[in-house]
């Protein structure tokens, strides 16, 4: 038989594994966070995944999950940790991606002909 503080435990870690949302639409959700926090269009997404677009569609609406080897590729080519993938946890996310994550891919610094160092007056 159990003991009390063994039961206590068990809840509080089922407790804990339901907070996480590992449905397929929350990881198509992250899945196409991720793939704007890039700036990246479905098609380049897919590509670096190597995956569809069509597969990466259905993953990003919540029809399919992703395979174990596309969510090693999204963690090993956007270091996105795979527990943050598969179930929301954000605890060992890089600071450049929750960044990105928050305030989209980084502005492309654009030059005006007025500071180009071409100019020679």
């Amino acid at each position: 038989m159990k003991s009390r503080k063994t039961r206590l435990m068990a809840r509080r870690i089922r407790e804990k594994l339901l907070a996480f949302d590992t449905s397929k639409k929350a990881v198509g959700k992250r899945l196409r966070q991720l793939r704007e926090a890039y700036g990246l269009t479905q098609k380049e997404m897919a590509a670096a995944l190597g995956i569809t677009s069509g597969a990466l569609s259905s993953l990003e609406t919540g029809r399919n999950r992703p395979s174990n080897l596309t969510a090693m590729v999204a963690w090993q080519k956007f270091n996105a940790p795979l527990e943050w993938i598969l179930a929301g946890v954000a605890g060992t996310m890089s600071d450049d991606l929750r960044r990105r994550l928050t305030y989209g891919p980084p502005a492309v610094a654009e030059h005006s002909s007025e500071s180009s160092p071409s100019d020679t007056s």
